[in-house]
């Protein structure tokens, strides 16, 4: 979601704006899709919202993948990284990955939400599991 200019090729481009780029449009708080459909969501630079806290539990099949990638100083990216484990299962997730992003997830142009373009040799990549 939010692929905007930026889409993932081979996956389902959402956006809140109708773009050529993007599949579907729709909010990250009201994704326009069935329960448990979904085996990953990926999600590059979140802004605004905190994808832990977002629709994706809903969409995402028991035991699916949720996987963030950006800066870690992006702070919506930064609060997920500072949660412990007991939060985390609070939320229904489990951390499964920490780690620099891979090359297959440094996508398109990444962009802040100025339109600055973002260095994407820093991100980093943050994989969890959705919990039953």
């Amino acid at each position: 979601w939010g692929s905007g200019r930026n889409p993932l090729a081979g996956a389902v481009n959402v956006d809140i704006r109708a773009l050529k780029e993007v599949d579907v449009v729709g909010d990250a708080s009201q994704l326009p899709f069935k329960n448990a459909v979904f085996d990953c969501i990926i999600v590059q630079n979140p802004y605004d919202w905190e994808p832990l806290r977002s629709n994706a539990a809903r969409i995402l099949k028991p035991e699916g993948t949720l996987t963030v990638v950006g800066q870690s100083r992006n702070p919506f990216i930064r609060g997920m990284m500072n949660k412990t484990p007991s939060e985390l299962r609070a939320l229904g997730w489990e951390l499964i990955e920490q780690a620099s992003a891979s090359e297959t997830l440094k996508f398109g142009i990444p962009r802040a939400s100025t339109g600055q373009i973002l260095d994407s040799s820093v991100f980093i990549q943050l994989t969890y599991r959705r919990l039953q």
